[in-house]
């Protein structure tokens, strides 16, 4: 009966065997010992196999667990138009106000204003419009003609257009200066608020 086990068995196999025989103290194929051989091998390949679908489910969970958490911050945050127009309504009366801190928090961490031929940061930015503030105790901001175009391709994103009437004085009754200026500018939806990207202007009335 051993004999004829032996040659239904390969020669590298049955090396195998009697090395793990003799490791554990056992005569080679004893009873069951091949059994149990495959059904460890079995064992094994059965494991990965669960692991490779537990895994592949753990994937496929976290990513429509984004796709949901996506949708859901879309359908909580404003549209483009209305969320955009709010924003700049926001920022006008902040300048009034003479508070910088609104208007800067409207700004991204990467944002950008066209100015003379530079390229200001967030910080240059700041330190600008709180420069205006003490050079001008009455100011006032007017915004027309808002048009807004969202982005074809990525719902977070949107250009807007509008004019900017500003005028600002020392406290006399006649404002001693005013401008009109064209905006161009984009805008980026991040945690339910629109933010401001990147902006230039340019002087309607010179």
């Amino acid at each position: 009966m051993q004999h004829q086990h032996r040659q239904t068995i390969g020669i590298a196999a049955l090396l195998d065997i009697e090395l793990v025989a003799i490791a554990h103290r056992q005569p080679a194929l004893e009873p069951g010992f091949c059994l149990g051989i495959e059904c460890s091998i079995n064992s094994g390949m059965h494991a990965r196999a669960m692991g490779t679908i537990k895994r592949t489910a753990y994937g496929s969970f976290l990513l429509l667990q984004a796709a949901v958490f996506m949708a859901l911050a879309a359908c909580s945050a404003p549209p483009a138009e209305d969320g955009i127009s709010d924003a700049l309504r926001e920022m006008a009366d902040a300048i009034e106000a003479r508070q910088a801190g609104p208007v800067v928090r409207r700004l991204t961490a990467d944002f950008s204003l066209a100015r003379g031929g530079e390229a200001l940061d967030r910080e240059q930015s700041r330190r600008l419009l709180a420069a205006t503030l003490l050079r001008y105790p009455d100011i006032s901001i007017t915004v027309t003609g808002i048009t807004v175009l969202p982005d074809g391709a990525r719902p977070d994103l949107a250009e807007a257009r509008f004019n900017v009437l500003t005028t600002g004085g020392t406290g006399s009754l006649l404002p001693e200066t005013g401008q009109l200026y064209r905006v161009e500018s984009l805008w980026r939806l991040e945690d339910g608020d629109w933010l401001m990207v990147r902006a230039s202007a340019r002087r309607l009335m010179e």
